[in-house]
């Protein structure tokens, strides 16, 4: 929030930072922030009409029965309410000692994809809180994509973005990876 403000003062952009969206805490990825009203009213309200389609990448250690896709569908309960969520997820690639999934979650629920994980697939690489790790690990889990239609116009919008570390872990070539 701080980075992104002294940004906008740096370029003269008279708002106050604010996300549009949020990350379970200590996940990485793609978070929004408009730059003016009436963009944050659009963003906000393509988030509401669940109209933004969000992609993850997760990392699980290698494990005995995976299965190229799953369907994950519970009741999960936070501060003493329950909700349905529903996760798809996809293998996506095996490197030594790691699983990667590709995540698409349909619903967006506090810790959603690490329960899901932990209740149905294997712990997230690095969740303290739902696997064991140990602290100080980095926690598997990567917000890479967004794809929403343009609040003026309707075509579709793409953001993404895949860190240095997650490309060399998964083993993606620089040039294959842009390509795509």
């Amino acid at each position: 929030l701080h980075g992104v403000q002294k940004y906008y003062d740096g370029r003269r952009i008279a708002y106050r930072a604010a996300p549009i969206n949020r990350l379970d805490l200590p996940a990485q990825g793609l978070v929004f922030f408009a730059k003016n009203k009436k963009c944050e009213a659009a963003l906000n309200r393509l988030f509401q009409e669940h109209r933004v389609r969000k992609r993850y990448l997760a990392a699980t250690a290698a494990f005995a029965g995976v299965k190229p896709s799953y369907i994950i569908r519970s009741a999960l309960e936070w501060q003493g309410r329950s909700k349905e969520a529903l996760t798809y997820v996809r293998f996506c690639r095996e490197r030594p000692g790691r699983f990667f999934f590709l995540v698409f979650p349909q619903s967006g629920r506090t810790h959603q994809i690490r329960r899901h994980f932990q209740e149905q697939v294997a712990p997230l690489l690095g969740d303290v809180r739902y696997g064991g790790a140990a602290p100080g690990n980095e926690l598997w889990l990567l917000c890479f994509q967004y794809a929403f239609p343009h609040p003026v116009g309707g075509r579709t919008v793409r953001v993404r973005y895949l860190p240095e570390a997650w490309r060399e872990a998964m083993g993606i070539d620089r040039e294959i990876q842009s390509a795509s």
